[in-house]
């Protein structure tokens, strides 16, 4: 598990099938832990699911932070997908059009 001041992140399932669980809040402070734990995981074809349903706050540099990678799994024929958002985080997903963009799990066991 990996911890920052403001956000937890720790990974269940076994590549190249991972779900990043997060806990805190997403902004300029803790996007680079995400990143260092994301990433690397990014570069071949799988599934990755990044679990939102514990992250009380995502600004615009955590939903940078989450389209960059995107982009990045992308390209390398990964599939990125983002579960369970909480109300407020929901509400950003979805003004931003990120939503429109990275697939969003509902379903907090998906």
């Amino acid at each position: 598990m990996v911890h920052a001041e403001l956000l937890e992140v720790y990974a269940t399932g076994t590549p190249p099938d991972l779900v990043f669980h997060l806990k805190g809040a997403l902004d300029l402070s803790t996007t680079g832990v995400l990143r260092e734990s994301v990433e690397p995981h990014l570069n071949a074809p799988g599934r990755v699911v990044i679990d939102l349903s514990a992250v009380t706050f995502c600004d615009s540099t955590g939903l940078g932070a989450i389209v960059g990678m995107y982009r990045m799994a992308s390209a390398a024929g990964c599939s990125l997908f983002l579960r369970a958002p909480q109300r407020r985080v929901a509400a950003v997903l979805a003004m931003t059009g990120v939503d429109q963009v990275v697939n969003v799990i509902d379903d907090p066991a998906g």
